[in-house]
């Protein structure tokens, strides 16, 4: 499946095929072009050797945030932050709990069993985040895989 990708002023790193590294970070980033469930997302991102991305830093956030942007129209991106396993103890992808969160006010509600969090794309968003339905089909994802 091909991907387009988030830019960085770095060029294509050898190791990542299809995706842009960062070395602040030491991951590399690429986003889904089709749309899905965080589940059938995170399956895109698991056949490319990667995961969907875990945010570790106000840093990332806004990197990330600023490039996808900058060159995606879509409403929201499935990032790795779940509480899909206990209602109310979200984790990454990985089982690592967070250091960071971007919460939108009001966020984590629950409202409508929303299990899995996305990073937002919508008027006047600064990259915060929000809880959705991991059944929703409308979102890309941010895919990374780990560069160390």
């Amino acid at each position: 499946m091909l991907t387009n990708m988030i830019h960085d002023t770095n060029t294509i790193f050898p190791g990542c095929p299809r995706w842009h590294y960062n070395s602040a970070f030491s991951k590399c980033y690429c986003v889904t072009n089709t749309l899905g469930t965080w589940y059938s997302m995170r399956d895109i991102c698991q056949r490319m050797n990667g995961d969907l991305i875990e945010i570790s830093s106000e840093d990332e956030n806004s990197w990330v945030f600023q490039r996808f942007t900058e060159n995606y129209r879509y409403y929201a991106a499935w990032i790795g932050y779940n509480d899909i396993d206990t209602e109310g103890q979200f984790q990454w992808v990985s089982g690592r709990s967070a250091n960071y969160t971007n919460w939108l006010v009001n966020e984590p509600n629950d409202l409508s069993n929303e299990d899995c969090a996305a990073l937002g794309n919508y008027v006047n968003s600064t990259g915060t985040w929000f809880g959705g339905s991991c059944r929703n089909k409308n979102f890309v994802a941010i895919c990374e895989m780990r560069k160390n």
